[in-house]
């Protein structure tokens, strides 16, 4: 008498959710709708008290709960909450980082609008500032942007690309240099 194996508990493809029969997906969906029943409201208190709007706590809860439905099979019967709460931390710190990028790069943007309003100010041309540092090499921008984007001192960029402050003080100022002779080059392109 030959048998048949059991289908696997996430489906016949072996993976949670992934091609099972219409009873495992069933099974799932409730055993889901279990835990989000009796723990949602917890873990979005969770977010609300540790976020500064309702829309960031709304956020982190609905990927937290998105988490909780692909990884279901992980979630331990005696620690449902705790897990949870473990993974809306991590979401919730992913939340932060992200949120840090963002107002990082939007210095980044007002500095360098700030600069461009120097610029302009100075009775210079943004256009051709672009073009002399357009024309530099890559290791003299990226000096420069060190110090007017992020506002390192030569000792911090001389952290961030792993050389001694003197270096870095030495290779700013040439890049400086650089920057203003392409600058006045390209004036001098305009003018013919």
């Amino acid at each position: 008498m030959e048998t048949t194996p059991a289908p696997t508990e996430g489906g016949e493809s072996g993976r949670p959710g992934g091609g099972g029969s219409r009873d495992s997906q069933q099974r799932r969906q409730e055993q889901f709708r279990a835990v989000y029943d009796e723990y949602g409201r917890f873990v979005l208190a969770y977010a609300r008290r540790r976020t500064d709007t309702r829309a960031d706590a709304d956020e982190v809860f609905a990927e937290a709960m998105a988490i909780c439905w692909r990884r279901l099979d992980d979630i331990p019967p005696d620690a449902t909450l705790p897990w949870l709460y473990a993974v809306a931390s991590r979401v919730l710190s992913n939340h932060r980082r992200g949120r840090e990028r963002r107002l990082r790069l939007l210095d980044r943007v007002r500095s360098h609008e700030a600069v461009a309003v120097r610029v302009r100010a100075a009775g210079g041309d943004l256009d051709r500032l672009d073009a002399a540092l357009a024309g530099l090499r890559d290791d003299d921008r990226e000096l420069l942007r060190l110090a007017a984007w992020e506002h390192l001192t030569p000792a911090e960029i001389a952290d961030v690309l792993g050389i001694t402050p003197n270096a870095a003080a030495v290779r700013l100022h040439r890049a400086r240099r650089a920057l203003k002779q392409a600058y006045e080059d390209a004036g001098e392109e305009v003018d013919r």
